[in-house]
């Protein structure tokens, strides 16, 4: 696979409450597919992936796949604390 073009480093919305909020994703990714951006990169530095659970980054990960909906590119960032937890979510992301 060829990574070329822009790819944008995604915000992760969370409603007032602290739960994600998941049309807020499909808005987001809607409007950087409009702009033409080439792929996407969620759960990095700007989408707070630090503030969140391993369920809660699996599921972002879901929801920016489905929402890109094979239109572009999804890189999901799969960092961790451990190495274990790390492969755990790179396999997800897969």
């Amino acid at each position: 696979m060829s990574i070329t073009g822009i790819l944008t480093a995604l915000v992760t919305p969370f409603h007032a409450d602290g739960s994600i909020d998941d049309a807020g994703i499909q808005r987001h990714v809607d409007r950087q597919v409009d702009a033409g951006i080439h792929g996407l990169v969620p759960l990095g530095t700007t989408g707070e992936f630090t503030t969140m659970t391993h369920d809660e980054r699996t599921h972002v990960t879901e929801a920016v796949i489905e929402a890109a909906a094979g239109r572009i590119g999804v890189f999901p960032h799969t960092g961790a604390q451990s190495t274990a937890e790390t492969i755990e979510l790179s396999v997800h992301a897969q």
